[in-house]
């Protein structure tokens, strides 16, 4: 079972430990980010800032003064933006989105990712199962393909 547990570890922290050498000085999203264990370590390899989001309560995130943990159940991203104006950044240069798409409102799952794609300025980290991979990888900006900063994890 050991040798299952940190293949599935390695698995799930792959787009992670691709970016900590080049998280220096970059700001994060992270989107369904459970405790904010992900953004955690890219702050300890010289991120600026996270802001973190996911439906776990906020008792269970992990701490550090440039993480901001929010629980949150997105429905949409209009009322995302809204609910968290006073902190969201315009662009981020990270964001993670990684797992989280079947958990959302399956009506605006979809706006969900496309507009999440938007804020990205350097790095896009997305992972999900392949049954919706299948169709969002034709949603892939031709530029980040062909520029290599575009990380997909596929499960």
């Amino acid at each position: 079972m050991e040798k299952y547990d940190n293949k599935l570890k390695a698995t799930r922290f792959a787009p992670v430990s691709l970016m900590l050498k080049k998280s220096k000085g970059m700001t994060i999203l992270d989107i369904g980010a459970n405790d904010g264990f992900m953004s955690l370590k890219l702050l300890e390899s010289g991120a600026k800032l996270a802001h973190v989001f996911d439906i776990l309560p906020e008792k269970y995130a992990v701490s550090h003064p440039n993480l901001t943990y929010r629980s949150d159940n997105i429905c949409s991203w209009e009322g995302f933006e809204e609910k968290h104006k006073d902190i969201l950044l315009s662009n981020y240069n990270i964001v993670m989105f990684l797992g989280t798409y079947h958990h959302l409102c399956e009506e605006s799952r979809y706006s969900i990712f496309k507009e999440s794609m938007k804020i990205a300025t350097d790095y896009y980290c997305f992972r999900c199962n392949n049954r919706y991979f299948i169709n969002l990888k034709k949603e892939i900006p031709k530029k980040w393909k062909k520029i290599g900063q575009f990380i997909w994890q596929v499960l």
